[in-house]
């Protein structure tokens, strides 16, 4: 609903973005910015639903659903991109205004145990090769989008202890 959301305009194009849901994040992380707390915003997928919007629905790849908790953006859609970026503009200008209105990040995760690409950061089968350069799109997107924004910003990669263990689902 358009007249609940609030809108984004960049290069000419308006973006929407969920107003509950970004009137809950300026909430917390103004709470939590108040009570000195250095906030790192972890930029993740939930599992797709239908309640999604459309936009929201092409960041997924299209692969079968797992139970997996956490889910990888896919870059191969250029609108999904566009959205993806334009999310993380908005992120970014929304929590490192001078009057500290909504609170600050200044941190941010790109993904979940990225190494994990069948449990953390789910992308489905594919070649390891293909995840990775798919990943360092994503986190390229974002990079220019955050560190565009907030020159301070320092974007962090997640990955757990399984260097070692092949993962199989």
């Amino acid at each position: 609903d358009v007249n609940s959301a609030h809108m984004v305009t960049l290069d000419g194009k308006s973006y929407f973005f969920n107003s509950s849901y970004v009137n809950l994040l300026d909430h917390k992380i103004k709470v939590l910015t108040d009570s000195d707390i250095n906030v790192y915003a972890q930029v993740v997928l939930s599992p797709p639903s239908n309640t999604k919007s459309e936009s929201a629905k092409k960041l997924y790849y299209t692969t079968d659903i797992s139970s997996a908790k956490y889910y990888a953006v896919c870059p191969n859609n250029d609108k999904a991109c566009e959205y993806y970026y334009a999310a993380l503009k908005f992120i970014a200008s929304r929590y490192t205004v001078q009057n500290g209105k909504y609170g600050f990040v200044g941190n941010y995760i790109i993904g979940n145990t990225v190494n994990s690409n069948r449990f953390g950061n789910y992308a489905g089968q594919m070649a390891l090769s293909e995840y990775t350069n798919d990943y360092c799109k994503i986190f390229r997107t974002a990079y220019a989008a955050i560190k565009g924004t907030y020159s301070n910003a320092v974007l962090h990669t997640s990955v757990n202890g399984c260097f070692n263990t092949p993962l199989s689902h």
